[in-house]
């Protein structure tokens, strides 16, 4: 019963951050784009439970679940792309976010720039029209959950979800477009996932003043 509520709660959040003002937030390069973004915030409405029962059926993990499908819908990548024209309501724009033969130097740039603390958690630099790059990826107080998760992929050796992360990257740094490219929103799911079980081995330890930091984060 209370995941149930949670759930409902996370995609009545949803429901407010990709509806609220549509038609103004971000402002209109084409005024007639009004219906395909409302597809498009229609369609990212509902990934917040696609990821909860895919993380559930995987890990078997209930709370895992609802905190995986909490990050991912209040990561501003995600937000963003739920309230603009996103590849996921309009197949043109696949043409400009599909891999390609780029040169070395500006891949290996590229993928730099994915992977750097600097991208993660402060300036992310794939934001349309010169939008909001004051914060990354991710919010800077995830950075030590994304830590502990990551540490607990890697010494349980549980590799699939990093190194489907390490695809992703490699992917979106082959796109001639990049930066301004919409497909890095593949990777979001897999950020959530592991600051979800960073945040879980956190709120794991009995003592009262690690909880205290966790809520104050």
């Amino acid at each position: 019963m209370k995941s149930k509520l949670v759930l409902f709660l996370i995609i009545l959040f949803n429901l407010m951050a990709k509806f609220w003002k549509l038609g103004l937030i971000p402002p209109f390069l084409n005024k007639n784009a009004l219906p395909q973004r409302f597809v498009s915030a229609s369609v990212s409405l509902f990934l917040p439970l696609l990821i909860y029962l895919l993380v559930r059926k995987i890990y078997r993990h209930k709370k895992l679940a609802l905190l995986v499908a909490f990050i991912f819908s209040i990561l501003p990548q995600v937000i963003i792309d739920g309230r603009i024209v996103s590849i996921l309501a309009h197949p043109p724009f696949w043409k400009e976010n599909l891999p390609s033969a780029i040169p070395l130097e500006k891949f290996l740039t590229n993928f730099l720039n994915l992977v750097s603390i600097d991208m993660l958690f402060f300036r992310n630099i794939t934001f349309y029209w010169g939008g909001i790059k004051e914060v990354g990826f991710m919010y800077i107080s995830l950075l030590p959950f994304f830590l502990i998760g990551f540490y607990d992929f890697v010494v349980k050796r549980q590799y699939k979800p990093l190194v489907i992360l390490l695809i992703i990257f490699v992917l979106v740094s082959l796109i001639g477009a990049f930066p301004e490219n919409r497909a890095v929103l593949i990777a979001m799911p897999i950020l959530s996932l592991i600051v979800g079980r960073g945040i879980l081995l956190f709120w794991q330890y009995k003592n009262i003043n690690f909880r205290f930091v966790l809520v104050l984060l």
